[in-house]
């Protein structure tokens, strides 16, 4: 009885391993999916380039484009609210969280270009 049940579970396995395998793909049916799909990478272009800098860091990332606010975290020290434009990297601002009263000053964030980042 034990030797069929397993002969059993391995047909089903097999059988499940033969219907996950890919067959031909069609490439407009995956580029519906990755349109469809909310959580996908960010292109480069869809982020802007956040600089911080004081007398000791240099601190570069890439922050999404998007509306409303964005809590960036500079490392080993605070968040920063950056509230972005979606339409672009211009009029972004830039408020220091409460955690951040111990920044080195005097200390410029800003947008710069990608190559920066």
């Amino acid at each position: 009885m034990k030797f069929s049940a397993i002969l059993s579970s391995l047909a089903i396995s097999a059988l499940q391993v033969v219907h996950a395998l890919p067959t031909e793909a069609d490439s407009a049916a995956i580029e519906g999916i990755h349109a469809r799909s909310p959580n996908t990478l960010e292109e480069r272009g869809a982020s802007c380039c956040v600089v911080f800098r004081d007398s000791v860091h240099n601190i570069a990332n890439l922050i999404p484009r998007g509306n409303g606010q964005y809590n960036w975290s500079l490392p080993g020290r605070c968040y920063m609210t950056v509230n972005r434009n979606a339409n672009g990297c211009n009029g972004w601002t830039f408020t220091p969280g409460a955690s951040c009263n111990e920044l080195t000053k005097p200390y410029s964030i800003g947008i710069h270009p990608l190559s920066d980042c």
